[in-house]
């Protein structure tokens, strides 16, 4: 039989994830707080914060919407200096889903 980790192991490493990718967007100037991330990801402003505090990360699906939503805003910008930094946040974005993914396919498999 195979031995299985703590949940709660994958759970803390999802949240670090988002933590990091918090702090990321808030080095770029992308948002303020996890109020402007919620908004950015279309929902409540405090939707980052109830998730967290009920143990869940940020659903995958939300980030995808973000960078489809960031990705369509920086093909309608012509300022260079808005589209680095949207360029910035979706390559952002793009490796906390795939940090996410992996997680996942390891809590699968364990």
């Amino acid at each position: 039989m195979m031995k299985t980790k703590n949940p709660t192991t994958y759970t803390n490493a999802k949240l670090a994830v988002d933590a990091k990718l918090v702090q990321q967007l808030q080095q770029i100037g992308f948002v303020t707080g996890i109020g402007d991330l919620s908004r950015a990801l279309g929902k409540n402003p405090t939707y980052f914060a109830c998730m967290r505090k009920r143990g869940y990360s940020l659903h995958i699906g939300s980030l995808a919407f973000l960078q489809a939503r960031l990705a369509r805003e920086m093909h309608d910008t012509d300022d260079v200096r808005k589209r680095a930094k949207l360029r910035i946040a979706m390559s952002a974005i793009n490796e906390a889903v795939q940090e996410k993914c992996k997680l996942r396919e390891l809590e699968l498999l364990s």
